[in-house]
């Protein structure tokens, strides 16, 4: 199964949602990064976790912990053909989440996660289009 087959097929699951791929200028993009709010480490957490295949989700919303639970066979097919995680890069908040580019070795995600507290109430991905597609700007 390819990773663009896990991802859509994740996105039809409903675990996570779609998310508008989003970049800035690299002038902006140095700007942001520097501004990441505090949900970057709590992401970069989240996915190492969500790598063990058996992830803590005491700090997740009762929904989107059952949700997490429910598919976490292709959670696990993803993250084995993801690769490494190479970076974590903020991008920008929309709707009351945090958007990030999240590059691994094989492929580059956006995940948004949306935090009430110290829960975690909204987790998606999807995978990025690559460097210098229609309306992506390149990161430097």
């Amino acid at each position: 199964m390819t990773l663009r087959t896990i991802l859509a097929a994740a996105l039809a699951a409903g675990v996570f949602t779609s998310v508008s791929a989003l970049s800035a200028a690299p002038a902006e993009a140095a700007a942001l990064q520097s501004e990441a709010p505090a949900t970057q480490p709590v992401l970069e957490a989240t996915i190492a976790d969500l790598r063990t295949g058996e992830p803590d989700t005491s700090n997740f919303s009762p929904e989107l912990a059952e949700a997490v639970s429910g598919q976490q066979a292709m959670v696990d097919q993803f993250f084995a053909q993801a690769g490494a995680l190479n970076d974590v890069i903020y991008q920008t908040s929309q709707q009351g989440a945090d958007v990030y580019l999240v590059e691994f070795e094989n492929v580059r995600t956006v995940w948004a996660i949306g935090m009430e507290g110290e829960t975690i109430t909204a987790l998606a991905f999807q995978q990025a289009p690559p460097p210098g597609a229609a309306g992506q700007q390149p990161q430097e």
